[in-house]
C-alpha cells in the first residue's frame, strides 16, 4: 500500500530582486506532483524551477501553470512531475522575467511524495 506525504515551503521573490530559492528535505519515495498557492500579486511572469545542488529537475515554467485547480480530485488539480525521487534536499526557485518588479511575491510550494509501505 502507498502512503502520501505533503511537504511545502516558502519561497518569498522580493521587490526588485530577479531570483529567490529556498531549500526543502522532500521525504524517500518518488515526487508525483506539486502545486502552489500565491500571496502577492503576480501579474508578469515569475517562473518557479526546481533543482538540486543546482542542477535543475524541473524546467522554469510561469507559476501560473503549477497553482491548484479545481479538477477532479485533490491531485488532479495539480501540477505532475516524474523522475523526481525524494529522500534528499531540494531547491524550489522564482525567476522574475522582469525584475523591475514593484511589489513582493510570496509562494508556498507543495511537494506530492508517493512512499511505498511494504
Amino acid at each position: 500500500m502507498n502512503s502520501i506525504r505533503y511537504t511545502a515551503v516558502e519561497v518569498t521573490l522580493t521587490a526588485g530582486n530577479p531570483s529567490a530559492q529556498a531549500e526543502i528535505f522532500v521525504p524517500e519515495g518518488e515526487v508525483t506532483h506539486i502545486s502552489l498557492v500565491k500571496e502577492g500579486n503576480a501579474t508578469d511572469i515569475v517562473n518557479l524551477e526546481i533543482l538540486e545542488n543546482n542542477s535543475r529537475l524541473l524546467s522554469p515554467i510561469d507559476i501560473r501553470f503549477s497553482e491548484r485547480t479545481a479538477t477532479g480530485n485533490f491531485l488532479d488539480g495539480m501540477r505532475p512531475v516524474s523522475n523526481i525521487q525524494g529522500g534528499r534536499k531540494l531547491q524550489a526557485r522564482l525567476s522574475a522575467v522582469k525584475p523591475s518588479r514593484t511589489s513582493d511575491l510570496t509562494v508556498q510550494v507543495v511537494f506530492v511524495t508517493q512512499i511505498v509501505n511494504y
